[in-house]
């Protein structure tokens, strides 16, 4: 008997069907109550308080609670992102600006945070860990965005591929291949479910997360409650569907769904507005 369990994850709620021999045999679906912040979601926030006691600061990203976020979690390109927030503007063309900034020089890993970031400063983080209770989210700013056989990276200059691909000749293959159709100012991730995939799929799904549109349709939507002034906005908010197998080894299918799923997008134009808290 062939089982399959799909889980259908969406800003509004969250969907899993128990499939056999593709009939289905139960179906469940939770409402997400609400809840704004959650993890992949990605924001342009503001500094609000920096502890350097901590070597951490707190980031107001329209949460009731302020999030969290200390200096190792802003990652070794954290200057290209802080550019780049600078420069963001309706006005701009963002396809050259995001191809124009120069990555480097690397974030030092033993540095101070009061030597990065100030109060007020503008900062593209993304979650990692939900708020709960008292305290609010944890937060990176080192930005990923997973798609079915590629992880993104912006502003990154490596490819790494998974160790669960065994074949040399297949590693090989797929860092040609990724490296020779990859963005300028990307770097990514080959997943192993990349393995025997051909270059038009892995083209396709690549490009599907990197497009500019030639000039923005509209400015960087703002947090309605807390700022006019392109901060507090949500930038990236994942809802996938998941199909697991259950019936041999397992595998995980990510789909985009409903979702803004391209970087390039939510920072150039395609912005959805973060609800209010």
């Amino acid at each position: 008997m062939e089982k399959d369990l799909i889980i259908d994850v969406s800003p509004a709620e969250i969907t899993i069907a128990l499939l056999e021999d593709h009939r289905l045999i139960e179906l469940n679906k939770e409402q997400n109550n609400g809840s704004s912040y959650q993890v992949g979601d990605v924001y342009l926030g503001r500094v609000k308080k920096v502890m350097p006691a901590l070597n951490a600061a707190f980031v107001d990203i329209g949460d009731n609670k302020d999030a969290f976020i200390h200096y190792l979690d802003l990652g070794l390109n954290f200057k290209a992102f802080d550019y780049f927030a600078k420069q963001v503007n309706p006005n701009r063309d963002l396809k050259s600006l995001y191809s124009s900034v120069r990555i480097g020089p690397i974030l030092e890993k033993e540095g101070k945070i009061e030597d990065v970031l100030t109060p007020g400063q503008s900062v593209i983080v993304q979650i990692v860990k939900e708020p709960i209770s008292t305290k609010g989210s944890r937060l990176t700013a080192e930005i990923s965005i997973a798609g079915r056989n590629i992880v993104l990276l912006p502003f990154a200059q490596k490819v790494s591929i998974s160790q669960k691909i065994y074949s040399k000749e297949e590693k090989r293959r797929l860092e040609r291949l990724v490296q020779s159709i990859l963005p300028k100012n990307y770097g990514a991730i080959i997943r192993t479910a990349a393995e025997g995939k051909k270059a038009a799929i892995l083209d396709a799904e690549l490009h599907a997360g990197t497009v500019f549109p030639s000039a923005p349709q509209r400015p960087i939507a703002s947090h309605p409650r807390f700022c006019n002034d392109a901060t507090n906005c949500l930038l990236i908010k994942p809802a996938y569907t998941i199909v697991t197998s259950l019936s041999m080894d397992p595998s995980v299918i990510l789909l985009p769904s409903t979702i803004l799923t391209s970087m390039s997008n939510f920072f150039a134009s395609s912005v959805a507005t973060a609800p209010p808290p």
